[in-house]
């Protein structure tokens, strides 16, 4: 099931409903704890829509050519769902070693909800000359951005369903 961009609060949390804290902070060596994703993903979804919000008040934009390895990617990701290797996080979304909980899911909520904002604000205005560069993408647009978002929060979903699993286990 794909979820829709204004419930993907509640389908990243679904699975650390009723999970104690443990299951919020554990994780496998070298890998990220379910809070440590809920925290990358928050910070990814309120850094793209802040981007979006202070990039409104300027002319129309032109995408910037893409190369073959950013369509390539592009269509893995955005066609399929798939992530592939291990890629690095940009800097700004990698998470804190311990986010508390409440405000970390609160940010959440409140990045998604800035999304939507933009959304109502800017489209469909805006939804074919404003654009954000995604490192392994190049340009989007603020539509193909929240398209991004609900494929990068189901492929991170199942890590966290996994994790509170093997620490409940």
């Amino acid at each position: 099931m794909k979820p829709s961009f204004a419930s993907l609060a509640d389908y990243i949390l679904e699975p650390l409903q009723g999970a104690p804290d443990t299951a919020w902070a554990w994780s496998p060596d070298g890998r990220w704890s379910p809070g440590q994703v809920v925290d990358h993903l928050a910070s990814a979804m309120s850094q793209s829509a802040k981007g979006f919000t202070e990039r409104a008040a300027k002319p129309a934009m032109q995408r910037r050519p893409r190369t073959l390895k950013e369509v390539v990617a592009k269509t893995v990701v955005f066609r399929l769902g798939w992530f592939p290797g291990k890629p690095q996080a940009p800097t700004m979304t990698i998470p804190a070693d311990q986010p508390q909980r409440e405000a970390t899911e609160a940010r959440l909520r409140a990045g998604i909800e800035a999304f939507v904002a933009a959304e109502r604000e800017l489209l469909p205005g805006r939804g074919h000359d404003l654009f954000l560069k995604h490192p392994r993408f190049g340009d989007l647009t603020l539509p193909e951005f929240m398209h991004f978002h609900v494929r990068h929060a189901i492929h991170h979903r199942r890590q966290i369903a996994e994790r509170v699993s093997a620490c409940n286990s």
